[in-house]
Parts: structure tokens; sequence; C-alpha cells
């Protein structure tokens, strides 16, 4: 009896012992109260205020535990984390913890391409157990806020939508933040034109400590006849809705001018024709002829063309027209007879048609200045003979009645 005794005793020692050396159990323990962010909608330049409290307890001998704060994109991909909180709570403060955290949106390193890029925010507890092979983790709160691009507003003074070819655009450019209504400076700008597709000019400014950059643009180098397109973008500066700013420019042929400098409205039958022109045009405020350039003379009758020369102007841009006499059989007298002057357009020029009118009146026989000389003479003559007789005879016959009159007495 006294040896069953023994043995249960070493029995319960035995059980007792087991129970001491049996390993302790993992008991950590995570209490989520909240996760608080000031706002949700923010933009790039902005700050995200983070308030977050949590209870964290657990063995640090065998244990590993903490949290964080962590902030993903909408591809789950991280972009930015807090430091690991280990601290477990205090017994004074209820084994409470709470955080303040302000995270800058610069810090996130964003890169997107469209207006608004979600994120999550969310907060992240950890815990691995050395005493038991036990690893795991949560998330907790998960607020999506919105990150939006800004609205950029593009300043351009001196544009122009129609211009004539030769002319050239003075243009000054500034870029405004719609939100707080301040200029940006320190850009690099790009300055582009195309026609069709064909990029005409591409040029780099550097908007160093000033919030404006002034350019020109040459309708004869940078732009082409028809509608361009003036593109200005900001490179790499993809935080803004609008980085790029398209306007349109339509260049117009320069018109042909055309100066009468010698003509007659009215000509006589027998008489050449005689027609001076001068043709020129403008490239910008400078007066260019219009050299080596074919003109078009027609002329009709009751709108039937029955005359047509082409001419060629020379190096001052004049045109020389004579017809002689002989050779204007196809003119007639009393009829409404029409000139056109046709210059056609080229590449950059455009054409222009001049309209003139011509009378042809009938030529008197010619009158012989000589014979008109000699009958005058003739007259003059014969009217001092005829008065010089008519004063003699009137002088005699006065004569001879006075010698009648005389009596003689003896």
């Amino acid at each position: 009896m006294k040896k069953k005794g023994i043995i249960l005793l070493i029995i319960c020692i035995f059980v007792s012992f087991i129970s001491f050396i049996k390993p302790i159990k993992a008991e950590g323990y995570f209490g989520f109260n909240y996760l608080n962010i000031n706002k949700q909608d923010y933009f790039y330049d902005e700050t995200i205020i983070i308030n977050a409290s949590w209870i964290l307890l657990y063995n640090q001998e065998n244990e590993i535990s903490y949290v964080q704060i962590r902030i993903y994109d909408s591809l789950n991909i991280l972009k930015w984390n807090s430091s690991e909180y280990h601290e477990m709570g205090l017994y004074e403060n209820g084994y409470v913890i709470e955080k303040v955290m302000n995270v800058s949106i610069n810090n996130l390193n964003l890169n997107f391409s469209n207006h608004c890029a979600s994120h999550i925010i969310t907060l992240f507890y950890y815990f691995k157990s050395s005493i038991e092979p036990i690893e795991r983790y949560e998330h907790y709160g998960n607020y999506t806020i919105n990150i939006n691009k800004k609205e950029l507003i593009c300043e351009l003074d001196g544009l122009r939508e129609n211009i004539i070819y030769g002319e050239s655009l003075s243009l000054t450019a500034r870029f405004l933040d719609f939100e707080n209504q301040t200029y940006l400076g320190n850009l690099k700008i790009i300055i582009s034109t195309y026609s069709d597709n064909l990029k005409l000019l591409n040029r780099e400014f550097y908007m160093n400590n000033t919030s404006l950059v002034s350019f020109s643009i040459s309708s004869n180098l940078d732009l082409s006849i028809g509608i361009n397109l003036l593109n200005i973008t900001i490179d790499n500066f993809d935080l803004y809705s609008q980085k790029s700013f398209i306007y349109n420019i339509y260049v117009e042929k320069a018109p042909v001018f055309i100066e009468i400098i010698e003509y007659k409205l009215i000509l006589k039958e027998n008489e050449d024709f005689n027609l001076i022109i001068y043709h020129y045009y403008f490239n910008g405020t400078l007066e260019i002829p219009l050299v080596n350039h074919s003109i078009l003379f027609q002329v009709r009758i009751s709108d039937s063309l029955i005359y047509e020369e082409m001419y060629i102007s020379n190096l001052s841009g004049i045109v020389y027209i004579n017809i002689l006499n002989k050779d204007l059989t196809f003119l007639q007298t009393s009829a409404l007879i029409n000139i056109s002057i046709i210059v056609n357009g080229t590449q950059f020029l455009n054409g222009n048609i001049t309209f003139l009118t011509l009378e042809i009146i009938e030529d008197l026989a010619p009158f012989d200045t000589t014979f008109f000389i000699s009958i005058l003479f003739f007259f003059l003559i014969s009217s001092t003979i005829t008065l010089y007789l008519l004063v003699k005879l009137v002088l005699l016959k006065k004569k001879r009645s006075s010698i009648e009159d005389i009596v003689f007495s003896y």
C-alpha cells in the first residue's frame, strides 16, 4: 500500500513537471481603434494628415509584432509606409497607442497619366512567434483617397488665328495654377508647329526664375499655307491635367497688288495702245516686286474674247504692253471694250485680276496747218489792200467835192 502511494506521488510530480516545461502559447494581441484622414481629395502639393490609434501587446522575448501605416496605389503597389511601431501600450493609458502622421504627396513618387489617381491608406498589423510557427498580418481601415491633377491655364498674348504669308507673330506665354492663382516658373517649354502632321518647328525654352516665355513664329519659316497647329508643351511635368496647349493658325497667301503707271482710257483709231503696270507684294512690311512672273492680258467685247497675250514682268516687277495701231484691227469704235490683267497665283501668292475699260473714238481728217496759214495770210493781205483802196477812194472823193465848190471871180 505504501509502495503504491509512492508510485502515485512520483506520477503526480512527473505530470506536474511535464506541465511546467510545456512551451508558452503565443498570445500576441492587437486591437484596432481608428484610422482617420483629414479629407478624401488631394492635389499633388498637399499633405495627408493621418490619425491612428491601436492596442498592441506581445511577448518581446519570443514574438515580433509591429504596426505600420501604408499607402498603396490602385495597382496595389506600395507607394509609402511609415516606420514600424513595435512599442506596446502602457497600462496607465489603457494599452492605447495614438499616432499622428503628416505625409507629403510629393513623397509618393506619383506617375499617373489620368486626371485622377486613387490610393488606399491602410493600417498594417504584423505578428510572428518563435515559440510556435505562427506568422500573420492584417490590414485595417482601408481608406481610399483621390489625388487629382491640378488645372493649368496657358495665357498666350499676341496670337492671331489668321495671318498673311510673310508676317510674323511675337508671342508671350505664361502658365497659371488655377487652384491657387499663381504663375509657375522654372519650367522647360517646348514650342512646336505642325502642318499636315509634318513638324515645321521644334524649339525649347527654359523659364529660369521667371513666369513667362517670349518667342516669335515666322510664317515664312515656321508655318505653311493653310491650317497650322501651334503646340506649347510643358516638359516632364505630369501633375497637371493639361500640360499641352494647342492653337490653330491659318496662313493666307500674300495678295499681289497692281499699280497702273501709264494708261489711256480713250484711244483714237490711229493711236498705238500702251499700258505700263507694276506688280508687287508685301513680305511683312517690305514691298517686294513680282519678278519674272507671267501676266495674262485679255481684251473682250460684249463678253467675247477677241485678244489674248502673255507677258512677263521684268526684274523691277513692271510689264510693258504695247500694241501697234496696225495690230489693233480687232478693236471697234462705239463698243464697250473690257481689258483683264490676270496674275496667276503661286504656292505663296494669291492670284489677282484687274479690270480696265477702253473707249475707241473716231479720228477726224488731218488738218493742214500750212494751208490754213496760207489762207489766213491771203485773207490778211486781201483785207489790207481792200481797206487801203476804200480809204483812198473816200479821200479822193472828198477832195473832188472840195474843188467843185471853189468859185473863181474875174
